[in-house]
């Protein structure tokens, strides 16, 4: 009998951690960690597909826009590399009741062009700051629909 109380109570517990998605924070780490090892490989859909069809910032970017940047990206430079932290998100719900991030996150990246390397964002002592908003999406998990504050290359088609 001492043995079947904390059976039931770890067996709730599951069921609990198994039915509500998990911990949200950890998700969307996940999201940046995954964007930054497709980055490496240069593997574009693997990029996109954190972003939602609905995307759109400040600069009147969509999600086709942010194709054509990852497409020109990737075509430009040999190899990339990436790099977050200082990372810190808040949750909230929209208007529809659909779960909302607001990520701060530090982010660098660097590239490598006919040998030479260049910083895209960030520098070797310091993350560019951003914020990156993500709703949750039933599903495909948690998709990025706008990112402020990557402004440093202005309309120089790097985003």
């Amino acid at each position: 009998m001492r043995y079947i109380i904390p059976a039931v109570v770890l067996g709730v517990l599951l069921i609990y951690f198994i039915f509500t998605g998990g911990d949200e924070t950890s998700e969307i780490e996940t999201v940046f960690n995954e964007i930054i090892e497709s980055v490496r490989k240069k593997d574009q859909e693997g990029v996109l597909e954190h972003f939602s069809i609905h995307y759109r910032d400040e600069r009147g970017y969509n999600y086709l826009v942010i194709k054509k940047v990852v497409e020109s990206t990737f075509q430009e430079f040999d190899s990339l590399d990436g790099s977050y932290g200082n990372i810190s998100a808040s949750l909230s719900e929209d208007e529809n009741g659909e779960m909302l991030a607001y990520t701060k996150i530090g982010v660098k990246v660097r590239g490598v062009k006919r040998g030479i390397p260049e910083t895209l964002l960030g520098s070797d002592d310091s993350y560019d700051n951003i914020i990156v908003t993500l709703k949750k999406s039933t599903l495909g998990g948690w998709k990025i629909i706008n990112i402020e504050g990557v402004d440093k290359y202005g309309d120089s088609g790097v985003y």
